[in-house]
């Protein structure tokens, strides 16, 4: 059996993380929650994540830092940005860092579905 494509989700917003969580397990995915960049950094193996859906603006590390970060890691995947805050600036510089897309807040479920769902079936 091949096993259940993991979404892992970097917000910082507990409500929001859990929403977000809890829509992508009704997708059929695992969803694997982290309050910050620095949580995500500090897990062992990245690999396992299948998709990554990142919150922009989050204290500490942003996700322009972040995907900065691990670029020189070889960091594999897919990654969807959302930010309540979208300019052609921040846009570009995530894309030039291999970020998939960047798209606006407040999310919409059926948006974030088809880019995920476009990553996992790749």
């Amino acid at each position: 059996m091949t096993p259940m494509p993991r979404i892992g989700i970097v917000e910082d917003n507990q409500s929001v993380r859990e929403s977000m969580g809890a829509l992508i397990e009704v997708w059929g995915y695992v969803a694997v929650l982290f309050s910050s960049a620095e949580a995500y950094m500090e897990q062992k193996d990245s690999s396992d994540i299948d998709c990554l859906v990142l919150d922009f603006d989050l204290p500490g590390m942003n996700a322009l830092e972040l995907m900065q970060q691990l670029e020189g890691n070889l960091h594999e995947a897919p990654t969807i940005v959302v930010s309540g805050t979208v300019d052609a600036l921040k846009s570009e510089k995530l894309r030039q860092l291999g970020v998939l897309a960047v798209i606006c807040k407040p999310v919409a479920g059926v948006e974030l579905m088809k880019l995920i769902e476009s990553t996992v079936a790749a």
